[in-house]
C-alpha cells in the first residue's frame, strides 16, 4: 500500500532554503498531517487493495484428483465428488477474484456486503502511525541532511558553473533515491508483521475458517509457523516497496519542481502553477494550498509510475502471505469438514514453488510459466488506481498539514 516538501530546482539558492525549510519541521506536525492522510487513504482505498489482493491471490492451480482449477479460497475443490456433475478441468465457475476490478468488488458486495470490502482495514489504520513517524520523517531527515552535505561539499569545491549545474543535476536524482528507500526499508521491516495479517484478512472471503481478528491472526501464525512466520513474504515486500519508494519519490520531486516552476512553462496552469504566484505575484512562497494540489497530481503521477514497475513483486508478495493462509485455515477446517467428504473432497493442489520454497525471483519464473508474462501483472490495473489517489491523497495531506500544524504548533 509518500513524501516531503523539497522543491528540487536547479537554482542552487532556492535549493538550500529549501533544505533549510525541511529540516525545521518539528516531528508534531508530520506525526499529525501523516496521520491524518492515512486514515483518509485507508477509508478511500481500502477497497481497491481488498480487489487487488483477491485478484492476485487467484492462481489456475490444478487439482491432481479432479483437474478443477476451481477452489473455495481453502484449497478445497468448489465441486461435488461426482465427476458427471463436473467434468474434468471444468472452469464453469469463477471464484471471486478471476474478474475485472469492478466486477470483482460487486462480487465481494453482494457475498459479503461493506464488512468484506474493508476486511483489513484494523491493521491498515494500526500501521498508519508507525508507518507514517518512521517513512516520512526518515524521509525528511534523510534527504535534508544530504541535500546540507552536498551543499556543504560545492561550497568547498571552486568548480566552474557548468561543473556545479551537472552536481546539481545529480544531486536532484540521488537525494530522493537514497532518502525514499532508505525511509521505506525502515518502516516496512517495523510494520511487516501487521502488513502480513492485513493481505491475509483482504485475500480470504469472511466467514471464511481462520479468518480472525488481528489478535487471533498474530496467535494463530504463531502457533502454527512460530514468531519467524510473522515475517512471511517481507523479502518479496521489500523488493516491492524499496524500488517503489525510490521511483516515486524521484518522479515526485521532478514533477513538484516543473509544477511551482516559475517558467513560462507554467503559466498556463494560472494560479495553480509557479509563474503566477512567484513571476505575476512576486512571492517566493507558494500558498499551502496551491502547494497541495501541485504535490497532488503529482502524487498521483509518480505513484502510478512506481507502481506500474514494481507489480512483479506485489503478487510474488500476495501469493507467498496468502498461500500461507490458506494452508493453516485448511488444517484448522479439516477435522470439522470429515461428515463432508462423502460429497466434496479436498484438492490436491500442484502447489510446488507457490510457497515460497524458491524465491522471490524463483516464483516470478513459475508464474510465467504457468500464466505467462502477464501473470506478473495480475491486478496491475487495480493496483495503480487504488496507489494513485492513495499517493495523491497521502502527500497533499502531508504537505497541507505541516505547512499548517507546523504554524500552529510550538
Amino acid at each position: 500500500m509518500n513524501n516531503h516538501p523539497l522543491h528540487m530546482n536547479d537554482d542552487a539558492s532556492r535549493s538550500t532554503s529549501s533544505s533549510s525549510s525541511s529540516s525545521s519541521w518539528s516531528l508534531l506536525p508530520r506525526i499529525l498531517s501523516g496521520s491524518i492522510g492515512s486514515m483518509a487513504v485507508a477509508l478511500a482505498v481500502t477497497p481497491l487493495e481488498v480487489v487487488k489482493v483477491r485478484q492476485q491471490a487467484y492462481s489456475p492451480l490444478p487439482c491432481t484428483e479432479c483437474g478443477s482449477t476451481i477452489h473455495n479460497g481453502l484449497l478445497e475443490c468448489a465441486f461435488p465428488m461426482d465427476s458427471t456433475l463436473r467434468p474434468r478441468g471444468s472452469t464453469m465457475i469463477m471464484p471471486i477474484g478471476s474478474g475485472g476490478t469492478i466486477s470483482t468488488m460487486v462480487s465481494i458486495f453482494k457475498n459479503e456486503g461493506y464488512r468484506g470490502l474493508y476486511a483489513g482495514l484494523g491493521p491498515t489504520l494500526l500501521m498508519s502511525l508507525p508507518n507514517t513517524v518512521v517513512y516520512f520523517a526518515a524521509y525528511d531527515e534523510l534527504s535534508s541532511r544530504l541535500r546540507h552535505y552536498h551543499d556543504d561539499d560545492n561550497d568547498c569545491d571552486h568548480a566552474d558553473n557548468h561543473d556545479a549545474d551537472s552536481r546539481a543535476t545529480a544531486a536532484n536524482a540521488y537525494i530522493p533515491l537514497l532518502a525514499g528507500s532508505t525511509a521505506r526499508l525502515l518502516a516496512t521491516l517495523a510494520t511487516a508483521p501487521l502488513e502480513l495479517v492485513r493481505t491475509r484478512q483482504a485475500g480470504l472471503p469472511r466467514g471464511t475458517t481462520g479468518v480472525g481478528g488481528m489478535v487471533d491472526e498474530f496467535l494463530a501464525l504463531n502457533k502454527s509457523s512460530g514468531s519467524i512466520s510473522l515475517y512471511s513474504g517481507l523479502a518479496p515486500t521489500l523488493w516491492r516497496d524499496v524500488p517503489f519508494s525510490a521511483i516515486y519519490w524521484v518522479f515526485l520531486e521532478r514533477f513538484k519542481d516543473a509544477l511551482s516552476s516559475p517558467s513560462e512553462s507554467t503559466r498556463f496552469l494560472g494560479k495553480w502553477g509557479g509563474y503566477h504566484h512567484v513571476v505575476e505575484r512576486g512571492i517566493d512562497r507558494i500558498p499551502p494550498a496551491v502547494e497541495a494540489a501541485q504535490a497532488f497530481v503529482a502524487g498521483a503521477a509518480a505513484g502510478s509510475i512506481a507502481a506500474a514497475f514494481t507489480t512483479p513483486f506485489d503478487v510474488v508478495k500476495t501469493r507467498r502471505q496468502m498461500i500461507m493462509g490458506q494452508i493453516s485455515a485448511t488444517r484448522a477446517a479439516t477435522a470439522r469438514q470429515q461428515l463432508l467428504l462423502s460429497d466434496r473432497r479436498l484438492c490436491t493442489f500442484v502447489t510446488s514453488g507457490a510457497v515460497g520454497d524458491s524465491g522471490t525471483f524463483g516464483q516470478m519464473r513459475q508464474i510465467i510459466q504457468r500464466e505467462g508474462i502477464t501473470g506478473l501483472w495480475r491486478g496491475n490495473l487495480t493496483r495503480m488506481m487504488k496507489v494513485a489517489p492513495a499517493c495523491a491523497i497521502m502527500i497533499s495531506c502531508y504537505e497541507f498539514g505541516k505547512r499548517v500544524f507546523g504554524e500552529v504548533t510550538l
